[in-house]
């Protein structure tokens, strides 16, 4: 018995060392992500993101700093278009293989434009090096997450 549970522990070590994302840890990402956009504390929200340059297979080519610093003008610039998270509901988590190392979060973000109110289905894919958007119905989207290859309209 006591060979079985230390055959068990190491195998678990193994998993957890691998790079793979747990639903939990994932669940707990999208958590700090979205709690952060809708309290407007965009350090936790931005610590969060999966950093790219135009697809999420190409690491951005910016410090961190540079990276942030951009990240706070795709904020400024939804503010300035009155668009902001109001709330937001983990529908669920979903591992695709046990050996990929990204974990699927779909949630229901609330969404003000203004006075409009709309509520939107996003799918989150959370891998050791963040989060990244995959796919929203709302196009707001590029501008909440971690690429940096995005063009701001100027006002």
């Amino acid at each position: 018995m006591k060979c079985c549970a230390k055959l068990l522990v190491s195998l678990l070590l193994m998993m957890g060392l691998s790079g793979c994302v747990s639903q939990w840890e994932a669940r707990e990402a999208a958590e700090k992500y979205y709690s952060g956009m809708v309290e407007q504390d965009y350090d936790r929200a931005f610590s969060q993101l999966l950093l790219f340059k135009e697809y999420v297979d190409q690491p951005g080519e910016v410090s961190k700093k540079e990276a942030k610093d951009f990240f706070y003008k795709k904020m400024d610039y939804l503010e300035s278009q009155d668009d902001r998270i109001m709330d937001f509901k983990i529908k669920g988590t979903y591992k695709h293989e046990p050996h990929l190392p990204q974990t699927q979060v779909t949630a229901l973000v609330t969404v003000h434009k203004g006075k409009d109110k709309r509520t939107y289905r996003e799918t989150l894919q959370v891998t050791e090096n963040g989060l990244f958007i995959d796919h929203s119905d709302d196009k707001m989207n590029i501008y909440r997450d971690g690429e940096m290859a995005v063009d701001i309209p100027s006002e």
